[in-house]
């Protein structure tokens, strides 16, 4: 019997985030005959993850390799500064002060150091095709395992679509002086020379000029050779290709300065499980109402700024709150989507307090039976205009950005007032016969320009197995 030659792809994800989509993607090589996905365990997060879910998908866990690699002399020098590392991002005027600022990039740089060293050990070993990636702007290890793979000519791919949103990143990195380079804002030293040095490092938006990175570690990422040329935007870095999800992202993406030549257009992974939902959202709807079928059903995607960093969670809930006791008010069926990296924990209590319920499956799932969708700032916006379900954004931090936008079908609020004078007029239009053959016109519109047709995967999947038939070809030719 003939054997086939599969060839393996290495997939990193590094967060819950990345986990989710690169898992998914993994499982779905498992059923392609010239390919063998394995799955990087290199932190606790993923490999807790990954002990719970088997799925046929094969693991390796790089742990224990990447820690031994950091050499004994400084095992102890680097595990110290790991440990203060939480109460130096929270007090960034003391963390970014020159000789602890020096402090922490020394570590970092032998930390990415060494895990090189143990990626290049480890790649060089399994000899994949690919490395799937979740980004090529990540913290460690990830612009370890780049520089590796690329040394060893392993093609390095980010499977991961970001939203080319340099202002909202921006707007994530205004508290304290860390990324600030500007002297009003008593920014560091180090940060003024890293501006002077490496000027794509900064982006000048609507909060100033920043860096994308504090001054440290963006000079231990160069230090390592591993920094990003174009951090702002996925892509402009290290990676050779970036999966993207539509023609406008690709278009958007390349103005901001990633190559045109990184960007192979696969459509989205991630919306082939919202396609097929779309397709039977009627009986989803149903299922989903239960007892409940005359009223609408309202999707509520819980923001996480608290998950990001943006406020702290005290704050966070009560906004949260406040919402919610407005959606209450309305004789309506609501299913709360909590992001991955939220807990349920974190969120039971309050969703509890106004008898709403948390879903169990994915807003995938969910979000094109809705009626009315309601979420903060988020790519999920993008998932309602492809399944025509009317959008509320709330943007009560005033991001503005295009991204939230849309000819038909959605509100963007600012405020708790607006949100309550604006949610009758919304669920009207939600159930309104010609506002949802107008939203359904202009979803078939976009569907055909962003490849929207559920075969996102077969894409990836045909992309994969051809890069796995011209490195046989190319051993082969090598032979002869």
């Amino acid at each position: 019997m003939e054997t086939v030659d599969q060839k393996i792809v290495l997939l990193l994800p590094r967060h819950a985030t990345s986990w989710a989509k690169l898992h998914e993607l993994a499982v779905a090589m498992t059923g392609a005959a010239a390919l063998k996905p394995i799955i990087l365990l290199a932190n606790d997060d993923v490999a807790d993850r990954a002990r719970s879910i088997r799925e046929g998908v094969e693991y390796l866990d790089v742990r224990l390799i990447v820690n031994r690699s950091i050499d004994a002399n400084i095992r102890v020098w680097v595990a110290m500064m790991a440990r203060v590392e939480g109460f130096l991002e929270t007090h960034p005027i003391v963390g970014n002060v020159w000789p602890i600022a020096f402090l922490r990039m020394k570590a970092m740089h032998r930390k990415l150091a060494a895990e090189y060293l143990a990626f290049h050990d480890i790649i060089a070993n399994i000899r994949p095709i690919a490395l799937l990636l979740p980004g090529d702007r990540e913290l460690s290890p990830v612009p370890a395992a780049i520089k590796a793979a690329n040394e060893l000519n392993v093609t390095t791919i980010i499977a991961v679509s970001a939203l080319p949103n340099p202002d909202a990143l921006q707007f994530s990195r205004r508290l304290g002086n860390a990324f600030r380079i500007e002297l009003k804002y008593f920014a560091p030293l180090l940060n003024l020379y890293v501006a002077w040095r490496f000027p794509g490092q900064v982006h000048e938006g609507p909060e100033g000029r920043t860096l994308f990175s504090p001054g440290w570690r963006t000079m231990a990422l160069h230090l390592a050779g591993m920094l990003s040329p174009r951090p702002w935007i996925e892509g402009g870095g290290l990676c050779q290709y970036v999966f993207e999800i539509s023609k406008s992202r690709a278009e958007i993406a390349t103005r901001l300065g990633r190559p045109a030549s990184k960007s192979i257009l696969i459509g989205d992974q991630t919306l082939d499980p919202v396609y097929r939902a779309y397709r039977t959202r009627e009986e989803m709807k149903a299922c989903m109402l239960g007892d409940d079928l005359e009223k609408p059903l309202v999707v509520f995607s819980m923001p996480n700024d608290a998950e990001h960093g943006v406020c702290g969670y005290p704050e966070h809930l009560k906004r949260m709150e406040s919402y919610l006791e407005a959606i209450s008010e309305h004789d309506v069926k609501v299913i709360i989507s909590l992001h991955p990296k939220s807990s349920r924990k974190t969120y039971d209590a309050l969703v509890e307090k106004y008898g709403f319920d948390i879903s169990e499956g994915p807003l995938s799932l969910i979000l094109p039976a809705a009626d009315l969708f309601i979420t903060g700032a988020s790519s999920t916006i993008y998932w309602a205009r492809l399944t025509a379900v009317r959008t509320i954004v709330l943007d009560y931090l005033q991001y503005r950005s295009d991204h939230f936008k849309s000819p038909v079908g959605l509100d963007t609020i600012e405020s708790v007032s607006e949100f309550r004078n604006r949610l009758s007029g919304a669920l009207s239009s939600a159930l309104d016969p010609t506002d949802i053959a107008v939203r359904r016109k202009y979803a078939d519109e976009l569907a055909e320009q962003e490849c929207f047709d559920g075969q996102s995967t077969a894409r990836i999947l045909a992309f994969l197995s051809d890069l796995a038939s011209k490195n046989s070809a190319t051993k082969a030719t090598a032979g002869c």
